[in-house]
């Protein structure tokens, strides 16, 4: 797995999100929320503790995947592909949109 602690720590002085060039980089709000989820996870007897942090994570980032079908996008973030968790979630939105654009009720959606 490849870290992005310096990202984060970079990003996080600023405040931005952004890129030393003032670009926006696609998906690093999703991916640094994954990195401090799995650096502060820790096992207890409650499974359930911290997973809806997770799952609030998992559905933003499908979320991106069907907001970039709807934009016309047709590549996911650079650093989505990094992680197969993020890769997937991204793919089935895009799926979803691609479904749901299929069968004619594709809408631009509320949280794009």
């Amino acid at each position: 797995m490849v870290s992005v602690d310096s990202a984060a720590n970079a990003r996080s002085r600023d405040g931005a999100g952004a890129s030393q060039e003032g670009e926006v980089v696609p998906g690093l709000d999703e991916w640094i929320a994954l990195e401090q989820w799995r650096a502060n996870w820790r096992p207890s007897c409650n499974p359930v503790d911290g997973t809806a942090e997770l799952a609030a994570l998992f559905r933003r980032t499908a979320r991106q995947g069907y907001a970039a079908y709807v934009a016309g996008v047709r590549a996911m973030p650079a650093l989505f592909a990094l992680d197969g968790a993020l890769a997937c979630l991204w793919q089935q939105g895009y799926a979803c949109a691609r479904a749901d654009a299929a069968i004619g009720i594709l809408a631009r959606p509320a949280w794009a």
